[in-house]
């Protein structure tokens, strides 16, 4: 449904839940070996991909019959999703690789969700 506006629809990212909300510093300080600059680095690592992920599966579910570039962006989302699931895994947050992509798709299928309620469609 429309309002009138020409005002896209964006995501209020504080609404979702991302799997990195459970990492564990510790888990960070061992893989950083307590060098602070890199425990930040890590982390903005971590969260930038969660976001960028997120940022383009919402953009792909906005115009989900759009043929212009599909599969390449299709291919960029899968192939994001497969590196966000390692780094899960090598960050504490997933336990393996299987886990990890879990998340990914429990992370994708809630900006679907969100973008579909932004344009007035069923969640489904």
């Amino acid at each position: 449904m429309s309002d009138g506006s020409d005002k896209p629809a964006s995501v209020d990212w504080t609404t979702v839940p991302f799997p990195s909300d459970r990492l564990l510093l510790g888990a960070v300080r061992m893989r950083a070996a307590s060098d602070p600059e890199a425990i930040g680095v890590l982390i903005y690592n971590l969260v930038s991909h969660e976001r960028e992920l997120a940022a383009r599966v919402f953009a792909c579910a906005l115009e989900p019959h759009s043929s212009d570039g599909k599969r390449l962006r299709d291919s960029l989302i899968e192939e994001s999703g497969r590196e966000l699931a390692a780094r899960y895994t090598a960050m504490g947050v997933a336990s393996g690789r299987h886990d990890g992509m879990r998340l990914v798709g429990e992370l994708t299928a809630t900006v679907k969700a969100l973008a579909r309620e932004g344009l007035g469609r069923s969640p489904a």
